[in-house]
């Protein structure tokens, strides 16, 4: 029973982070509300996939060109990824490690090809694109 409680709340969770940024997508920059559910359900899927490993996406950046991005926030899938979460400790040891100040409207991942950090806005993210072959986690 228990478990079960557990699954909920964690639901819970997810839908109001999904929530929170559809409505941000819809308010702030009149993306249309269903558009803006789809992308936000879009980006928390990325975000946990990219909790299991290497996932290859895409999303148009500012400019209007296509990023085709390999990212992770996985522990061990590079040792970059690892170097960094360890400095980010040293700097603020009494914070989270993961990196957790977003704004609503963006996504914080480990770019394995730039070797660095980066971030897309969620509105930005192309789901016909991503969601047809290119959410994969590659080990």
């Amino acid at each position: 029973m228990k478990q079960k409680k557990r699954k909920n709340v964690e639901a819970d969770l997810l839908g109001s982070w999904v929530m929170e940024r559809a409505n941000r997508m819809a308010t702030e920059y009149d993306v249309p509300q269903d558009e803006a559910c789809r992308k936000a359900h879009l980006a928390k899927h990325l975000v946990e996939l990219m909790g299991k490993g290497v996932v290859a996406f895409q999303y148009r950046k500012l400019d209007g060109t296509l990023r085709q991005a390999r990212g992770t926030l996985c522990r061990d899938c590079s040792p970059e990824y690892d170097e960094a979460l360890r400095r980010m400790a040293e700097r603020n040891p009494e914070n989270e490690i993961e990196p957790s100040d977003n704004p609503l409207d963006t996504v914080t991942y480990w770019d394995m090809d730039k070797r660095g950090w980066r971030t897309f806005l969620i509105r930005k993210l192309d789901p016909f694109n991503t969601q047809h072959s290119t959410l994969k986690i590659k080990k």
